[in-house]
This record gives C-alpha cells, structure tokens and sequence, in this order.
C-alpha cells in the first residue's frame, strides 16, 4: 500500500496523538521538523499532509528523491542524515510542551520533576555487530574508499550517542530496543522482513519495562496496550 492510499489527505493537524518527524533541507542542511500543534511556533505547518511529511522524512539519498512538500518548502531529505536516533530530539520537545495536556490526554510536564514524568521507548532498525568495512584498509584511505564507511560509522555512532544520553538523562524511565542483526540488510531489500520477525519478538527486559510504565502507553480511551494483556 503506498503511502497515498493509507494516508489520504489527512494533515497533521488530524494527528490523534502527538508527533515529531525530522527531515533535513538539502539547501543549507539544517534540520526541518514537523510537529502537531503542542507548540505555538508549529502553527504554519500543521496543515501539511502526512504523506508529505512521510516522504520527506523517509527521503534517503540515492534511494528515493528529495521531498518537496507543499507547506513547509523543500527538497527535504532522510532525518536520519542527523538524528538517526532521534530520542534526544523527543526529550528535548517533550521539555517545551505548551499545552497542558496531550493529545492523549496525558498531562504536560512538570518541570521539576520532568525524570519522573517522561518515560521514552527508543525503537531502533537493529545494528549489524561488526561494521561492514576493513579497518586496515581505512587506515590509509583515500576519498573512494571512504564513502560508503564514512556513513555507516556516522549513523552507527550517532545513535549509540544518542542512546547513551537518553539513557544517562532518563535512567530506568528509558528503553532503547535495537536488537543486533547480524548481518547488513538493504534499505529496499523487502524480502529481508522475514529475517527480522523473530527479533521483534519481546524479551522479558522489554516486557517488564513496559508493564512497570503501563500508564505511560495507554490508548486514548483508557485501554492497555493489547500486546501487554497478552504477555
């Protein structure tokens, strides 16, 4: 199903829970972020289609065109390229929320005891292990044979960053879920799906995380997750 037949012509402003999608613009590299309305400043951009958006924040370079919305400018290109694991981008808007309830219906923030409040699953795509280069032949590298290194290592190491920070912030109050694959899989390699269900399964870590911030992932109308009524 393409995105436009699941998304329609819903906007963001549709949105039945809170949202954050990083992009970044190929005219001066600068992240772009698209967010519902709990700051005042996302106003101009609340109208945009969420297919748009999707687009412009799934844009990887040399796999899909650049995106050009209609409300918010473009080209706009993968938000990977600098937050390939956003969770401090959702730490640190989750610490500037204006309303004083989401669209959850969760309450805002208190800023004094933001550790207490904030809970924050991290879902990573899973990490390959050892990374997919020769060290050796690194060492004396020139620009050729640095291209396609020179990318693993940035979105392997900006994650584990990001990882350890969220963590450091959070402590027991964050999950980071990235199971190690084991093996390199193409970004348009669909038939690498089988392969990963099996590590999509829920460790008992994940488990008892989830099941001890159950309030924190309750569905609007007041019903638990279904995944935990079943476990």
């Amino acid at each position: 199903m393409s995105l436009a037949e699941f998304f329609g012509e819903r906007t963001l402003a549709d949105a039945i829970c809170d949202l954050c999608l990083v992009s970044v613009s190929l005219e001066n590299a600068e992240p772009r972020l698209y967010k519902t309305g709990y700051l005042d400043r996302n106003a101009p951009r609340i109208n945009e289609r969420m297919v748009d958006v999707a687009l412009a924040t799934s844009a990887a370079p040399t796999y899909f065109k650049p995106a050009l919305p209609k409300v918010g400018g473009g080209p706009l290109i993968d938000g990977g390229l600098c937050a390939n694991n956003p969770s401090i981008i959702a730490l640190t808007d989750a610490l500037q929320y204006e309303r004083d309830v989401s669209l959850r219906g969760t309450p805002r923030v208190r800023s004094e005891r933001w550790r207490e409040d904030l809970v924050l699953v991290s879902i990573g795509t899973g990490r390959r292990g050892a990374m997919p280069y020769n060290v050796k032949r690194l060492m004396n590298a020139g620009k050729l044979r640095w291209v396609l290194p020179v990318m693993e290592i940035f979105a392997e190491a900006q994650g584990v960053l990001a990882d350890r920070q969220a963590g450091f912030l959070l402590a027991d109050n964050y999950l980071r879920v990235n199971p190690v694959i084991g093996r390199g899989v193409e970004l348009d390699d669909a038939h690498g799906i089988e392969s990963l269900r099996t590590l999509s399964d829920l460790n008992q870590a994940t488990i008892d995380f989830l099941r001890r911030h159950i309030r924190a992932f309750e569905i609007i109308d007041g019903r638990r997750m279904t995944m935990l009524d079943q476990v």
